[in-house]
């Protein structure tokens, strides 16, 4: 018998038939208009009952302003958060659209992720079966596309998400961690390493509990706050049938200099609000 203490929870659950659940689809980002227009088109594609969710995109100074595409789920909308030099980021822009929502759950997705079209139903069978749960979608990150946004959408409707690209990466430490951790059961605080953004949900009710984000990272902010998730006794949940498509390499894994500059950035702050990384303040 093992000794390591676990979380109970099913090993799979099914798609619900009729969902009754409403769902925000918050969208905090910088520029990057090409990408959004295709991260818009997957979701005008989805699964889930329209009249259950909104997206609401917030601008964080980009200039130009955002612009809705044509292509686009019909509830979308673009706020723009009032960016100074002093406030400014995903975490403050996201805070301050969902303090607005009313939604049953918060799905918060970076803007250049394509998902596939059931990967919300995949995430809202978890949150329809119990309401502690943060539901992580999966991905593989693409170097290159060429398709439109009228392209991807008609793939998509055609059931062609997995043929879309032929090569790819995965995200090799976070799926690393879930085969160590048997799928985020074991109790181990290192499991709020969990949660790094991209495409992840919760409950409005945990979020307001756990506080939202911390308004102090820049970057490392999904981290953080994964780490007030599993203090509360909140599960995780990699859910692998929730699939998507990363356009472009991550900031952390993409290049050594990249990784060196989040690292400078993140560690003071994970070293003050983290006692997991301790070992971080010797530094």
């Amino acid at each position: 018998m093992s000794s390591v203490l676990k979380y109970d929870r099913p090993d799979f659950l099914p798609i619900v038939a009729k969902p009754t659940m409403s769902v925000a689809i918050i969208i905090a980002c910088r520029g990057g208009q090409e990408k959004l227009d295709l991260t818009l088109a997957a979701l005008s594609a989805l699964n889930y009952p329209v009249n259950l969710f909104s997206v609401y995109i917030i601008d964080d100074g980009s200039n130009p302003r955002l612009k809705l595409p044509l292509i686009r789920p019909a509830s979308a909308k673009i706020t723009y958060f009032p960016n100074t030099t002093s406030s400014w980021g995903k975490s403050e822009a996201a805070n301050l659209q969902a303090a607005k929502c009313k939604e049953d759950i918060f799905w918060f997705i970076d803007a250049d992720i394509l998902v596939d079209p059931d990967h919300l139903t995949h995430h809202m069978k978890w949150h329809h079966e119990s309401d502690d749960y943060v539901v992580l979608g999966w991905k593989r990150f693409v170097k290159e596309w060429n398709y439109t946004a009228a392209e991807l959408k008609k793939s998509l409707k055609a059931g062609e998400f997995d043929s879309l690209h032929t090569e790819s990466e995965p995200h090799g430490y976070w799926e690393a961690r879930v085969e160590s951790t048997d799928q985020f059961r074991n109790l181990d605080l290192a499991n709020f390493r969990a949660l790094v953004g991209a495409t992840f949900s919760i409950s409005r009710k945990n979020w307001e509990t756990v506080g939202g984000y911390n308004p102090r990272f820049k970057t490392g902010e999904d981290n953080e706050l994964g780490w007030r998730c599993l203090l509360r006794g909140m599960r995780f949940i990699p859910e692998k049938e929730a699939k998507s498509w990363h356009l472009g390499l991550t900031t952390i894994e993409g290049t050594t200099d990249g990784r060196k500059i989040m690292l400078e950035h993140n560690n003071p702050n994970f070293a003050n609000f983290i006692p997991e990384l301790a070992h971080l303040r010797a530094k």
